[in-house]
């Protein structure tokens, strides 16, 4: 790591200071870890709230009908036509 100018130049003045300014940008650096990866953790879980149709085309019995409905692993939510594009 390395020590910023500012922070040398309080090691002189004062090394007490300096050790806890040291022990708090270590502090610092492990919250902004920690909260990197929470945010990359609830973007995650965000980006499977939603339901996207793995191909084009019209939705056929659709099983949800209400917001924020709750949804069991492996039932089906809808059945879709898949769209072929016409040459």
């Amino acid at each position: 790591m390395t020590v910023p100018p500012a922070l040398a130049a309080l090691d002189v003045a004062d090394p007490e200071a300096a050790e806890q300014v040291a022990g708090q940008l270590r502090d610092i650096g492990t919250s902004e870890l920690q909260l990197a990866q929470e945010v990359a953790r609830l973007e995650e879980r965000q980006a499977r709230l939603d339901i996207r149709a793995p191909v084009a085309g019209p939705v056929l019995g659709l099983q949800v009908t209400t917001p924020r409905a709750v949804l069991r692993p492996a039932d089906p939510v809808a059945y879709m036509i898949r769209r072929t594009a016409r040459w």
